[in-house]
């Protein structure tokens, strides 16, 4: 089930259609609030959320330098594959649960948002697949969570490794996170 803006509840169908974000998208993954502890993470994927949906209009064709020209609060702004993403690798951090998984689950219960070529085609196979050894951007844009998680350096590279290696297992895609 899926929930909009106004808490309204919607089929998945019809959250591909209005663009509703999974009430999971700020909780547990199970619809559960994450609890006073992980509160600064739930902070966190929010404001990541926010950046996103600002960003949204500028990514592509609307690219602009022109910093006067910006505007964060278009009523027409959405949350695009990177808030997905950002959300599934907290969500597997969080409860320890596999990454590829995670992923792979919550891309294609949102999928009209962005992901690029090779990823929705990754996406769009019936069965979870191997890494298609990406070395692209899209693993330094969701790896935030593990920064965020880890008590150290080491723990910090080994995480944001585990967001990236579902996809992105190449040498670069690695760096990247």
């Amino acid at each position: 089930m899926i929930y909009d803006s106004k808490q309204t509840k919607h089929s998945d169908a019809q959250a591909a259609q209005t663009g509703s974000m999974p009430a999971s998208a700020i909780s547990g993954g199970d619809g559960k609030p994450f609890g006073p502890k992980a509160e600064p993470l739930r902070n966190l994927l929010l404001s990541a959320a926010i950046g996103d949906i600002a960003g949204e209009p500028y990514e592509f064709d609307g690219r602009t330098k022109d910093y006067d020209k910006v505007s964060l609060l278009r009523p027409d702004n959405d949350y695009t594959d990177d808030t997905v993403c950002t959300f599934a690798c907290a969500e597997a951090l969080l409860h320890h649960a596999d990454m590829a998984t995670a992923l792979w689950g919550r891309g294609r219960a949102d999928f009209f948002r962005g992901f690029g070529g090779r990823y929705a085609q990754w996406l769009m196979s019936p069965e979870l697949g191997p890494s298609y050894h990406s070395y692209g951007n899209g693993s330094a844009m969701r790896c935030s969570a593990a920064g965020f998680m880890a008590r150290d350096e080491q723990e910090c590279i080994s995480l944001a490794t585990q967001t990236a290696l579902p996809t992105h297992d190449h040498p670069e895609g690695i760096k990247g996170a």
